[in-house]
């Protein structure tokens, strides 16, 4: 069942409860009005009537007995009166009040009558003079008409003040059910509203809940969380959905980590061969170059004899600087940690120009060491040091136009803003650095070079920010380029 059909069923279970509650509201109202029209009020004039009755007819009696008592014939008994008052009394009484259905009524009509017969035979023998018949008539008339009709209108009284009693309790007991529905239709209103609450709560809200309860443990990276989905509705669909995304999530960082220990594998094999690439590319070079010269007819001199000592004690210093790289690499498996002494920078240099010597003297470039230089101190790993001052050095060598008395100076400099720092810049007299290019220099892969790695700059780069420093570049105003090696002081 869909979200939006439940909603639907509540909607139209909350309209019809409305409807339903205003239904008993008017018909209670009804059948209270119904009843208090039937209150025993309506009976009071019925009640006032009979006993006026009762009067006329007690006045009456009373003179009929005081003319008997006396033996003597009355003159003023009207019997006409009282039949007269008895007809329209009866006239106006509710039938209600006879309880045996009117047959009451007929008998007093018929009693009113024969009094009045006889009451007109009582004057008939009275103005005759017949006294002793008239007291006979009257005396008849007392035991077989007023008394009886007494009875009959004490009877209609009686009946009428029973029915007014009862008329007001029933409208005492209306009062109270009417009172009792309106008391049960706003206890079921209540429960109605705490079941839409508790359907809404369990419907809306707490699924709403759920979502966002796992929305936190999702962006805590608790991937593992997982909606518990009891519904087939839009929320239960969405939960379901996010469940699947938290999966695919897990999936994806799984998959990224295996990616990021690929691309950690291969970052440190580039390192590697750019590394022993260029340590090679050093010795090849060197070696090369004395193999000319020992090959040429000319006789070695002592002081060329001495120069080759010292480029093969470099090339030898080199590879077993490289050996221990090496091995260091292989024991801690990764990239070997900082060895950082304190070295002087003039030898740090020498032993990069005469790296670089060899590279340099084949495109007539001459690798010059700048006083400034002197004396300077810097806590570094000379290897890995080195290695990136080499990288730079070989680059301005070869961006150094060949055979033109090129020179690439390797100077220092510092000031007061930067007095924690020291400045190792390279600086040559090349072509300079495009600028539609230069935002891409230090990037992984990225050569100008038809052979180049394009690891260079950029392990060099790494190398220096591992020092805490930076390694930044600008071009020189009469041309070329100078690399700037800012490295902590000692």
């Amino acid at each position: 069942m869909s979200l939006r059909f439940k909603l639907m069923l509540l909607l139209i279970a909350f309209c019809l409860s409305i409807v339903v509650s205003a239904v008993t509201a008017s018909r209670c109202i009804e059948y209270y009005a119904n009843i208090a029209a039937n209150d025993g009020q309506a009976f009071l004039p019925d009640i006032r009537r009979i006993r006026g009755l009762c009067d006329v007819l007690d006045d009456l009696a009373d003179d009929m007995k005081t003319s008997v008592a006396l033996n003597k014939p009355a003159n003023n008994l009207d019997f006409d009166n009282l039949f007269h008052a008895l007809r329209k009394g009866l006239s106006d009484l509710s039938p209600a009040n006879d309880p045996n259905g009117g047959n009451n009524t007929e008998e007093i009509m018929a009693l009113g009558r024969e009094l009045k017969r006889l009451g007109n035979l009582y004057h008939e023998k009275h103005d005759i003079g017949k006294t002793a018949e008239a007291l006979t008539i009257l005396n008849s008339m007392i035991d077989n008409q007023v008394i009886p009709l007494r009875d009959l209108l004490s009877q209609l009284n009686h009946q009428a003040t029973l029915l007014a009693a009862c008329s007001s309790v029933q409208t005492q007991n209306a009062h109270v059910i009417v009172t009792g529905i309106w008391a049960a239709n706003a206890v079921f209103a209540l429960l109605f509203v705490v079941f839409c609450v508790y359907l809404t709560r369990r419907w809306v809200m707490n699924p709403v809940a759920a979502l966002r309860i796992a929305t936190k443990h999702h962006t805590a990276g608790q991937l593992q969380y997982r909606i518990p989905v009891r519904s087939k509705d839009e929320l239960g669909m969405l939960m379901r959905e996010v469940n699947q995304m938290a999966d695919s999530l897990v999936e994806n960082q799984r998959r990224m980590v295996e990616q990021e220990r690929k691309a950690a594998v291969g970052e440190l094999a580039r390192f590697i061969v750019h590394n022993i690439r260029n340590t090679l590319a050093s010795i090849r070079t060197t070696m090369e170059y004395w193999r000319e010269k020992s090959g040429s007819n000319t006789p070695m001199s002592v002081n060329t004899k001495q120069a080759m000592g010292e480029g093969l004690k470099k090339a030898i210093e080199a590879t077993e600087s490289l050996d221990n790289w090496v091995t260091k690499l292989l024991l801690e498996n990764g990239v070997p940690d900082l060895e950082k002494k304190s070295v002087f920078l003039r030898d740090l240099a020498d032993d990069v120009a005469g790296m670089t010597r060899c590279l340099a003297e084949n495109r007539k470039v001459t690798v010059r060491i700048d006083e400034s230089i002197n004396g300077q101190v810097i806590k570094v790993d000379s290897v890995r040091m080195q290695q990136a001052l080499a990288a730079i050095v070989d680059n301005a060598v070869e961006a150094s136009p060949r055979d033109t008395g090129a020179t690439v100076c390797i100077f220092a400099s510092s000031s007061d803003e930067t007095a924690d720092y020291i400045d190792i810049c390279v600086r040559d007299n090349g072509a300079g650095i495009p600028e539609s290019i230069s935002k891409r220099i230090g990037l992984p892969y990225f050569s100008t070079k038809d052979t180049g790695t394009g690891l260079g700059v950029y392990l060099a780069r790494q190398t220096v920010e591992a020092h805490g420093g930076t390694l930044g570049f600008a071009p020189n105003p009469e041309g070329g380029t100078t690399f700037n090696f800012r490295i902590p002081n000692a």
